[in-house]
């Protein structure tokens, strides 16, 4: 886009600062699609730890339900006190909080799920699953990361 020799301009050194910036500006359009699966990447490792949480919430909330009496009274109790759970499963699974929705919403998401559900309908947790979520975010993911950055090196 530009008709005259960038040299005269600057003299030597905007010479040299126009060819650090267009080598620069080569080396980002050359790293854009490692970036973008990087970025997946993290997107994947975020949406497996928030399953997770999940998972073992919902697995926290059926074990504390009792099995015959009083069962809409300690559901309720359990909603109302849901950032207590929220830290007891964290805590329990060395979970961050930052890994679990935000509690108000997810308040209103179960009030308004328990209008037609019990907290004991809730499917049990499948261990081997969340197993696999954990053999992913430990040896997979930063196996896969690791080519990646590799990969970037050698470009």
């Amino acid at each position: 886009f530009w008709g005259q020799p960038y040299h005269a301009m600057g003299g030597v050194a905007g010479a040299e600062l126009f060819d650090s910036e267009r080598d620069d500006l080569a080396q980002d359009l050359r790293d854009i699609p490692r970036n973008a699966a990087i970025r997946r990447v993290n997107e994947l490792v975020k949406r497996a730890r928030k399953v997770k949480a999940h998972a073992l919430l919902c697995a926290c909330l059926r074990k504390m339900m009792p099995t015959l009496w009083g069962q809409a009274k300690k559901q309720k109790e359990l909603i109302e006190n849901l950032d207590i759970v929220f830290q007891a499963v964290a805590t329990e699974h060395g979970l961050s909080q930052g890994d679990f929705p935000n509690v108000h919403e997810h308040r209103r998401r179960l009030e308004r799920w328990c209008e037609t559900q019990s907290l004991t309908t809730i499917p049990r947790l499948n261990r081997d699953l969340v197993t696999k979520i954990d053999q992913a975010l430990s040896k997979e993911i930063p196996e896969l990361i690791k080519s990646l950055s590799a990969e970037g090196c050698q470009g």
